[in-house]
């Protein structure tokens, strides 16, 4: 996974403290099953093998953000859950494109609790 997909899930597990430990457990197993760019962010579908389900979970998790290099305002992530277990990661941006981005590399900063507004 890249560097921003970890902070952001792990991000995501510290937001959700009840599905917190689950959710890095899962993480610290998860591998990139495949990647779309859709032009305006990504999903990254997830292999997960240590499944600890996260009982009782919504699906989606998330109201992360985080600062992306290359990119003005920045992106809002979701995590979608099938049956407890982390499947696919959203990345949206708020106003960029991720066109030409090799998602594999982006990296970032400010990762927290998603901004309520473009800057």
């Amino acid at each position: 996974m890249s560097d921003l997909e970890r902070a952001v899930l792990l991000a995501i597990a510290e937001q959700c403290p009840e599905h917190g430990a689950a959710l890095r457990q899962q993480v610290s197993s998860a591998s990139v099953a495949q990647r779309e760019n859709t032009g305006v962010g990504f999903y990254t579908k997830l292999r997960i093998t240590d499944e600890p389900r996260m009982e009782g979970a919504p699906s989606p998790l998330g109201g992360i953000g985080a600062d992306v290099d290359g990119m003005t305002y920045g992106m809002g992530f979701l995590l979608w859950l099938q049956d407890g277990v982390a499947e696919t990661l959203e990345g949206y941006t708020y106003d960029d494109e991720t066109v030409g981005l090799e998602l594999s590399s982006l990296r970032c900063s400010n990762v927290g609790p998603r901004m309520s507004q473009v800057r």
